[in-house]
């Protein structure tokens, strides 16, 4: 399983980072995560907009 997720600049994916929820899932998970790689994309358009 793959999950991808997009954030707004490298400033709001360091933010992630250091969030109090990412820390846990991080803790969590790290037994089953093989790797965290961010990818840069350049988004032509996304499916579904934030309401």
């Amino acid at each position: 399983m793959k999950v991808f997720e997009i954030y707004r600049d490298i400033d709001a994916y360091r933010l992630h980072l250091e969030s109090e929820h990412f820390k846990r899932y991080k803790a969590t998970t790290e037994r089953m995560v093989k790797s965290l790689k961010p990818i840069r994309t350049d988004a032509i358009a996304l499916g579904a907009k934030a309401r």
